[in-house]
């Protein structure tokens, strides 16, 4: 089984869609913020959210990924897109978290001892920044996104600002069960 977390008015096909606004006629209506989510534990082999976490409450951040990893079967993915902390986007009135690299990072770094002993354990698949979504920038964005993600940590921690910060952080997570 497949889910798409705020689906909005992008419903997917062979997904339960998932939204808060019963006016989209989702599969599931549902305000994310509140726990647990309405699925029973190991339900998905794949969970997608595309620009619909960093409306949530920023203080539920640990809760999220603890029921994102409950409703995940062992192996599972889990496919996020959400904007960088460091773009414009994160400031808007309608975002209240902002995510970066160093989230997932600190997510996975359970192993290691670096994060809480209480949260789940992923493995990051997949991690990419993309500097512009604008159409008239594609080359541009292609140049810059490729020397980004040679080295997010590196990006992040020393040039991200001098390009003008990036506008999508995605991130595919392994659920280690």
């Amino acid at each position: 089984m497949k889910l798409n977390l705020g689906c909005g008015t992008k419903k997917l096909h062979n997904f339960i869609n998932l939204d808060i606004d019963s006016s989209v006629n989702p599969d599931v209506c549902w305000d994310l913020n509140n726990f647990p989510y309405p699925f029973n534990d190991n339900s998905f082999d794949f969970i997608y959210s595309n620009h619909v976490l960093e409306h949530l409450d920023p203080t539920k951040k640990l809760r999220l990924f603890e029921e994102l990893y409950r409703i995940s079967k062992p192996n599972g993915l889990i496919e996020l897109r959400m904007p960088h902390s460091s773009s414009n986007l994160s400031n808007s009135i309608w975002h209240t978290a902002s995510y970066s690299g160093f989230t997932f990072r600190e997510i996975v770094n359970i192993e290691k001892g670096n994060a809480s002993r209480f949260l789940p354990k992923f493995k990051i698949k997949e991690s990419k920044l993309k500097w512009s979504n604008a159409r008239q920038l594609k080359i541009l964005d292609k140049i810059i996104s490729f020397f980004a993600n040679l080295s997010i940590r590196i990006c992040e921690r020393f040039w991200i600002h001098w390009v003008g910060g990036f506008d999508e952080i995605h991130v595919v997570l392994e659920v280690i069960k």
